[in-house]
């Protein structure tokens, strides 16, 4: 039986990185210092810089990456950092709409102790609310290469919120169920498990 410490790389990410992209706030602060609305809003840019170094951290793909991809987070996560996911709360036993992570050096040790997440894939990247931007995405295997089935593609959508500084403050997560399956647990639907999956 699968502990609740595996939920912990259910943090998720985008487009597999072979290294983080350049350092945002190197180049001139937060979003505070351009784009839309007079400077003060996410571009496109900006988003996709934090979403694709976000997706670096969790693909981690290489074992000799973990001390970067860690560097990466601690460089791109606020102190202040939460997560909220139904998805997530459902399979632990959280009520649902409580936070699901409150302390960001407990989720960034969490998310680099799980195997990496491979065949990770933008279908869409957009900023959003002046602040926001929502990540749209695919995985080809969430992180488990010992589950009895073959790994179904998942999908599911990230929500970060972006302080001035060009932090992650929080990210919201919804996903499909087949993100369970992938990693090796059992699904059971109403009339009881999902034919094929993990008798």
């Amino acid at each position: 039986m699968k502990t609740f410490s595996i939920l912990s790389s259910l943090v998720l990410a985008s487009v597999v990185a072979a290294a983080p992209s350049s350092d945002w706030t190197s180049a001139g602060g937060g979003y505070g210092s351009g784009g839309n609305n007079g400077g003060s809003c996410v571009t496109q840019d900006q988003a996709t810089k934090i979403v694709h170094d976000f997706a670096f951290f969790l693909a981690h793909a290489d074992p000799n990456q973990i001390q970067k991809a860690n560097a990466t987070a601690q460089r791109i996560i606020s102190e202040d950092f939460t997560q909220q996911s139904d998805s997530i709360n459902g399979f632990g036993g959280i009520p649902p709409g409580a936070l699901t992570e409150t302390n960001k050096q407990h989720y960034i040790n969490g998310t680099l102790a799980q195997p990496p997440i491979t065949g990770i894939t933008d279908l869409q990247l957009v900023p959003y609310n002046c602040n926001q931007i929502l990540w749209y995405w695919r995985f080809a295997n969430p992180g488990n290469f010992n589950a009895p089935q073959p790994p179904q593609q998942v999908q599911g959508f990230n929500s970060f919120t972006i302080n001035k500084q060009g932090l992650i403050t929080d990210l919201r997560v919804e996903f499909s169920v087949f993100f369970y399956v992938d990693l090796g647990f059992n699904v059971s639907g109403f009339a009881g498990p999902i034919t094929g999956v993990n008798p």
